[in-house]
């Protein structure tokens, strides 16, 4: 590891295990704003020692992980590019395509991967990845090497250990044939059990984090400016769904980020309404903000101990899913309107909502009734 780390803790994009994000917004850079890592050698230079470079058509990735993991984490990244470039021409969001090569930071190691984000005062047992925008790196780690994994992977080597034992073993009665077979379904399940967390967390982390690199070098957003925060996280909680060649992105329902509205209004599996006491208990309660909110406060994400950020999140998924589906040409023009902003300006309260109103038309009891309508009229599904 190098020792000699440049950056600070503005401008990191972070987000917890299982999508619990702990920041959201870009802050503006400090005065002594360090340039953003472009080359390879410069991504090498800060990786350090042991990191070798696989570059691929729109990645430089500086990894210490072997080949048989770093290989699912270009399909993904690539994946969630084309997806966002996609978007980009389809919903005339930008019509300047990414940088030809994203600086990613990939560890093979957990304990790696903690102390490279303690020096940017980011705490790495509890964010699984993060995207830095003032360096323009994103930061991960091999997910299957994480501390809560360790002890179902050393179940899974037991078992199969035993597996291999009870198979050298040629004189084993039909009962421990049988033995051997109760041990190999419990380590497919456990296997099951392992890979589905994994992808989990690699969707609502990585993708979700390399969303926010493409859409910030797509200048979607500004990097040297202050964004709407619900923008901003809304539009990256679109590609946590799988990335396809026709599919992802806004085309596609994100179920996790339904499935926690859902459970704001406290919906059983078959009402696809809420009752006039489940909305206004979710209200009340804070697991659903009102619009003038959500929309007025750029910073509203940034309350690390709101128990309710979860949901936060996916609110904003909620939103930017039903402006793009319904407004979509109001969409681009605020879009644009948010890059046309001075670098650094905080906007107060009545301007978020005023810049917000003059695209999406005004915020009233009417414009909530419809989206809410329409974000819990989607017929839900295990995710």
């Amino acid at each position: 590891m190098s020792s000699n780390r440049r950056f600070g803790s503005l401008g990191l994009f972070v987000l917890l295990a299982l999508g619990r994000p702990a920041d959201c917004l870009a802050d503006p850079p400090p005065a002594s704003t360090p340039e953003a890592v472009e080359t390879p050698e410069a991504l090498l230079d800060l990786a350090g020692e042991g990191f070798k470079i696989r570059q691929t058509d729109h990645f430089m990735i500086a990894y210490d992980s072997s080949y048989e993991h770093l290989r699912p984490l270009v399909g993904r990244v690539e994946g969630v590019y084309n997806a966002v470039w996609r978007l980009c021409q389809a919903s005339n969001l930008s019509d300047q395509p990414p940088p030809k090569q994203l600086p990613i930071l990939f560890f093979g190691a957990f304990d790696d991967y903690r102390d490279y984000a303690a020096t940017l005062n980011a705490d790495g047992s509890v964010i699984a990845g993060f995207y830095h925008h003032v360096s323009n790196v994103a930061t991960f780690y091999n997910t299957s090497s994480r501390p809560d994994l360790k002890d179902l992977n050393a179940q899974i080597d037991r078992l199969q250990k035993r597996i291999i034992d009870s198979r050298r073993d040629r004189s084993r009665s039909r009962s421990s044939s049988s033995q051997t077979q109760a041990w190999q379904r419990q380590v497919n399940g456990l296997k099951i059990r392992r890979d589905a967390f994994v992808e989990r967390v690699n969707r609502l982390v990585i993708q979700h984090e390399v969303a926010h690199q493409c859409l910030f070098n797509a200048e979607v957003h500004l990097r040297q400016g202050i964004n709407p925060g619900w923008l901003v996280e809304g539009l990256a909680c679109q590609f946590e769904v799988p990335q396809t060649a026709s599919h992802g992105g806004l085309g596609s329902i994100n179920y996790h980020r339904l499935a926690d509205v859902r459970e704001a209004f406290e919906l059983a599996p078959d009402n696809l309404r809420p009752t006039a006491e489940q909305r206004r208990t979710a209200f009340d309660n804070e697991r659903f903000l009102p619009l003038e909110e959500l929309v007025g406060d750029s910073r509203v994400l940034l309350r690390r101990d709101d128990p309710n950020l979860n949901y936060r999140y996916a609110q904003c998924w909620s939103l930017v899913f039903h402006l793009h589906r319904h407004q979509r040409e109001a969409f681009s023009k605020y879009a644009a309107l948010v890059r046309r902003r001075p670098p650094g300006v905080l906007l107060d309260k009545r301007s978020e909502i005023a810049e917000f109103e003059a695209a999406f038309g005004p915020i009233d009891e009417a414009f909530e009734d419809a989206w809410i309508k329409f974000i819990l009229g989607i017929q839900p599904r295990r995710p």
